[in-house]
């Protein structure tokens, strides 16, 4: 809903002013946009601060505005930090007063914020072969498109392609995710003099278009920061089957890198605006995700009919299962073995236990998912992983670090566990609500089956997803992987610059 029409929000609107206060005393100064160096064609240059001034009330501070401001912006859909809200108040200070309200000023701009398309891209400077390109979702990462970026820019009516296509063409690698829409403010249409936002002179256009350059550094950054945690969930399944990946939370760190937002269709019309930040150059390890992932993704079409992820509760219980795995796999990845080992049994944990459930009634679960796949009886497997939980334990309480042969034990047990998920997850009756508890209960009563020393039927080994004679198994999948990470290595033997 819009800005009330309040005395106190009329009087700060009212005291916003671009231009600086003869006598400060009672005045304070808001800088809305950091000094900061930009890269202008092939010139570097420096540019002011920009900001404005306000007079505060005992009635109403400048936080409590924002804090106003923000969540409109956020009931809009429309990202809401501090940041942007003194971008667009320091716009408010240079435009044109108009008969309205100052209240109602503002509350033009909440009218003019609409749908837009935006295209992500970072590039970066790496060794980057024809065969190192693969999608995962909606990212494609290899070889920088620049003729798609080209003809973007040039869509949006932007220059930024033809200014800056020397040093585009010195960075050959991208991760580019699909377009997708996103809330922005249509400045366009919001300056025209119906709208009332139209800059007061004409000496403010200058440091206006440098306020809105900053506003779409703020909303990429915003969504840049989605990108990367979008890109590790679409890689999640494949990191928690053992598939080589495209590390996200590398390109924070990147300082070579150019993050560049292109924004289509705002509001419909046929108007854009590119966004981008960051210069030089820095070499980066790509691993193994454009072999791994189309692997991992192929196999689970193929063998179990899975295309991604749905609402059904199975399909929600697997996602969350294998973003645990996914993380393990990240701190192993990272020489943090304890960590990766305590993060596959937190999923175990989340997986199969419940409020009532003892550490032996999890490792007697995991044990009937995983011991006929893993070569093991049904009481070694419990045995196998009540050590986990012992060392699990040991870890937590004591300090003490778990044995690095476990390591690979409890990774084991999981990915047999998560292939039995996916089998199930393809039987249209597991589609249903109330799938766990369903399966918790088979589960339970095949481990008492065992216990007994009785013999189980194929449709109860099969109810529960564990594997048949002639089921895809999870050990033709590792092979899978590991014919693609044998061609990663030769790859990179044979490309040492990749570095």
């Amino acid at each position: 809903m819009p800005l009330p029409q309040l005395d106190n929000f009329e009087s700060l609107l009212g005291s916003i002013t671009a231009d600086e206060p003869a006598d400060k005393g009672p005045w304070r100064e808001v800088v809305a946009v950091p000094r900061k160096v930009v890269k202008d064609g092939g010139n570097f240059r420096e540019l002011a601060t920009v900001g404005f001034w306000y007079l505060e009330s005992e009635e109403l501070s400048l936080e409590s505005f924002v804090r106003r401001v923000a969540l409109e912006l956020k009931h809009l859909g429309h990202p809401d930090s501090p940041e942007i809200v003194a971008v667009i108040l320091g716009v408010y200070a240079r435009v044109r007063r108009s008969k309205r309200s100052g209240v109602e000023q503002l509350n033009l701009l909440f009218k003019n914020i609409v749908t837009t398309d935006l295209n992500q891209y970072v590039a970066f400077s790496a060794y980057s072969p024809e065969a190192y390109r693969f999608k995962v979702d909606n990212f494609t990462i290899g070889n920088f498109n620049l003729e798609r970026l080209a003809y973007q820019s040039r869509k949006a009516g932007s220059d930024f392609f033809d200014r800056y296509e020397k040093d585009l063409r010195q960075l050959p690698f991208s991760v580019e995710r699909a377009h997708f829409p996103v809330k922005t403010v249509h400045w366009n249409r919001l300056a025209s003099s119906q709208q009332g936002w139209a800059t007061r002179t004409s000496g403010y256009v200058e440091v206006v278009t440098q306020l809105r350059d900053h506003y779409y550094q703020l909303l990429s950054a915003t969504h840049f920061e989605d990108f990367r945690a979008q890109l590790r969930l679409a890689q999640e399944v494949g990191m928690a089957f053992g598939s080589g990946w495209f590390d996200p939370d590398a390109l924070a760190r990147l300082l070579g890198a150019q993050f560049i937002s292109v924004y289509l269709d705002v509001g419909g019309d046929k108007w854009g605006y590119v966004s981008f930040s960051g210069i030089g150059f820095l070499g980066f390890n790509l691993g193994g995700a454009h072999l791994g992932m189309p692997a991992t993704k192929n196999s689970l079409r193929e063998h179990f009919g899975f295309e991604g992820f749905e609402k059904y509760e199975i399909h929600q219980t697997i996602k969350t299962f294998c973003h645990f795995l996914a993380l393990a796999e990240s701190h192993h990845a990272e020489r943090r073995h304890a960590e990766g080992f305590l993060h596959h049994v937190i999923a175990l944990d989340l997986l199969l236990g419940e409020k009532s459930a003892s550490t032996q009634n999890i490792s007697k679960r995991s044990s009937v998912l995983s011991h006929r796949a893993r070569g093991k009886g049904f009481n070694d497997g419990v045995t196998e992983s009540e050590a986990i939980y012992d060392a699990r334990s040991r870890y937590v309480h004591a300090g003490k670090e778990p044995d690095a042969r476990l390591w690979d034990v409890a990774r084991s047990i999981c990915r047999e566990v998560a292939f039995c998920l996916f089998r199930l997850q393809a039987e249209p009756a597991n589609q249903s609500d109330g799938f766990h508890d369903r399966w918790m209960r088979d589960i339970d009563l095949v481990a008492a089956t065992l216990v007994a020393g009785r013999k189980l039927p194929d449709a109860g080994l099969r109810g529960i997803g564990i594997s048949l004679e002639k089921d895809f198994r999870l050990a033709e999948f590792q092979a899978i992987l590991q014919g693609a990470n044998r061609l990663r290595r030769l790859w990179e033997q044979n490309h040492e610059n990749i570095q």
